[in-house]
């Protein structure tokens, strides 16, 4: 926004020293520094009702922030309590939320996002005594086998349609996770059947990903790094391939409506 200060309306060099001057030459510069201090007021009032500050939190209204880097940024953990039978999940109370099960659970959900808008939840729950968990019918566990040990486990649930479908993965906690993962040396491609592909490079190694099923999860990791490595779906949305340059690095992608979406990474390049 451009300023609506004008103090070039101000004459500096009235009056003159040791004449008489008009005092319509007074009326014109107060008049002016009138309202160039009314401009000003109006202004820093819409910075200090507006403006992003640094020692108090801000709600951007909805509006975007792009062309940013973060870096030491943490998440709230929204702590559920210990609790049984029908637990509502709020997605307005943050991305992570916790719950320890005194008994079986009957999980809902609120406030997702609105369509083609994404949101996650990243439940961290944990099964005291081996308690059974049941989802809504709009949950999608094509990829999911649901916990029943006792232990912690990580799931997280992302919908891009206002919960219409939410799809659900086990991040951490069942063994199942990783069966079927793959280790290539070498170029290859990327299978469909494990949750997590190793890459263990030998030069300049290239990796084919094939369309997955809808609401499929991978999680591609460079585990030794003989060269860069570059992963190229056969439809990626708004990327054309993800390069990896260094151990540990990551990319989670997600195929939704025919294309693998970048869901997460750490480190790699997403080539556009």
């Amino acid at each position: 926004m451009t300023s609506q200060i004008n103090y070039s309306n101000i004459d500096s060099a009235f009056p003159v020293a040791g004449q008489d001057n008009d005092s319509q030459g007074f009326r014109d510069n107060f008049a002016a520094i009138k309202t160039a201090l009314q401009y000003a007021n109006a202004e820093i009032t819409g910075l200090q009702n507006n403006g992003a500050v640094i020692n108090s939190s801000n709600n951007f209204g909805g509006y975007q922030i792009y062309n940013a880097e973060f870096l030491y940024n943490s998440q709230t953990v929204f702590p559920l309590g210990v609790l049984s039978g029908t637990v509502n999940l709020d997605w307005k109370n943050g991305p992570v939320q916790s719950i320890t099960a005194s008994g079986n659970l009957t999980l809902t959900f609120s406030n997702w996002p609105a369509l083609n808008k994404m949101g996650s939840i990243l439940l961290i729950i944990n099964l005291t005594a081996g308690q059974t968990i049941s989802y809504p019918g709009s949950v999608n566990k094509t990829f999911f086998t649901n916990p029943s040990a006792t232990g912690t486990y990580l799931l997280e649930f992302t919908t891009i349609d206002n919960g219409a479908t939410i799809y659900l993965t086990n991040k951490v906690g069942l063994d199942f996770y990783y069966q079927g993962n793959q280790l290539i040396t070498g170029p290859g491609a990327i299978n469909l059947t494990g949750l997590y592909t190793s890459i263990n490079t030998t030069g300049a190694d290239a990796y084919t990903l094939a369309d997955g099923s809808e609401g499929q999860e991978k999680t591609i990791i460079m585990r030794t790094n003989g060269g860069n490595g570059t992963v190229t779906p056969t439809n990626p949305l708004g990327y054309s391939s993800i390069d990896f340059t260094a151990v540990g690095q990551t990319a989670t992608l997600v195929f939704i409506n025919g294309y693998w979406h970048v869901k997460s990474y750490f480190g790699v390049t997403i080539n556009p």
